[in-house]
């Protein structure tokens, strides 16, 4: 074993040891596929289940890159435009005209961010669930608080939302049947419908202070299961908004999606370095938020990351296109925030520029 695998695979041994996590997964990759694959810990804690790339977490705002790229691939073909308002798309919303796609994109349209723990329900409730009817007021109520768009970076899952919206409009179909269709066409282990086998089960630390903020947040009775020791498990769940953060994914599904974009298969050389083009403020202040991506530098080499965290699962998933490679990152706990975990990790595997 190099020093290098050793260093991941330790890393990765030490959250499960540590008890910061029942199970994680890290995978390195290039163009070609998979070069680095490591596991530890449990998938379901109460069956003693390996965890393994091939089973299906929820990846919540790691959606976002998805929802990006089917905007981008609609814009190639000429059926939208990101420098357009969004309300020349969706006039029955009575959108100000002053928001773009790209503001949108870029997360620099002006809307809040309202906290969207409760922004779920049950699989036996999807059927009847109306998206649009659980969404309207509350973008209306954000539209009337906005700040100006382009001033500054503020990051809204609800102008994700609008970007669903938008793809419905312009294609006649269902926003999760375009990407299912256009960007994830050929991964076996993803998709938007909760999955009832072949899935790591997620978990909040039981013995916790965020346990207590989480009772009342939520409803734990409806949302979480009986605890198996220190891990209480969330049950299976539909996010409302399925644009910001509603897919289900396997970590090796994650490291093909993302030798997909590096290999072109996705998207044009153009549209891709639009992309990566890092988003700057009206006033010139760069956002570290590109379209769908953030940016950041590690060993001296550019990546594109987005990490996407909730009840119960927490993921990373990073690009470093000058180098052909990337990196995923998956832990079966709750997580709320960016934590660029990928950073320790990755350093092993990406030489010193």
């Amino acid at each position: 074993m190099s020093i290098q695998t050793h260093s991941a695979s330790q890393l990765l041994s030490k959250e499960v040891s540590s008890r910061r996590t029942p199970g994680a997964i890290y995978l390195h990759f290039n163009r070609s596929g998979i070069t680095e694959q490591h596991c530890a810990g449990l998938a379901n804690v109460a069956n003693e289940t390996p965890i393994n790339p091939n089973l299906t977490a929820s990846v919540f705002s790691i959606t976002k890159i998805a929802t990006a790229i089917a905007i981008l691939q609609l814009e190639q073909t000429g059926r939208l435009f990101t420098h357009e308002p969004i309300s020349d798309y969706l006039p029955e919303l009575m959108l100000p005209g002053d928001i773009t796609i790209h503001h949108l994109l870029t997360h620099t349209s002006g809307l809040a961010n309202p906290l969207p723990l409760n922004w779920t329900h049950l699989p036996q409730d999807h059927a009847k669930f109306d998206s649009r009817r659980f969404f309207c007021p509350i973008i209306q109520k954000a539209m009337r608080r906005r700040r100006p768009p382009g001033k500054q970076f503020r990051y809204s899952n609800l102008g994700y939302i609008l970007l669903g919206f938008l793809i419905d409009r312009v294609t006649g179909k269902h926003y999760e049947e375009v990407v299912e269709q256009q960007v994830l066409a050929g991964l076996a282990d993803t998709s938007f419908t909760v999955p009832h086998a072949n899935n790591i089960i997620g978990y909040h630390r039981h013995c916790s202070f965020s346990s207590v903020l989480l009772s009342l947040l939520i409803d734990k009775n409806k949302m979480m299961g009986a605890r198996t020791g220190m891990w209480q498990p969330f049950v299976p769940h539909y996010l409302n908004g399925a644009a910001y953060g509603g897919l289900f994914m396997s970590a090796a599904d994650l490291a093909t999606l993302g030798g997909n974009i590096l290999n072109g298969a996705l998207l044009s050389d153009t549209a891709t370095n639009k992309m990566f083009t890092e988003n700057r403020t009206i006033s010139g202040a760069a956002t570290g938020m590109c379209l769908g991506w953030f940016t950041g530098r590690l060993n001296g080499h550019t990546y594109f990351h987005h990490a996407g965290g909730g009840g119960g699962y927490y993921a990373e998933f990073r690009l470093y296109p000058e180098a052909g490679r990337g990196s995923v990152l998956l832990y079966n706990r709750s997580g709320f925030t960016d934590q660029r975990e990928l950073d320790l990790y990755d350093q092993y595997h990406l030489p010193l520029v």
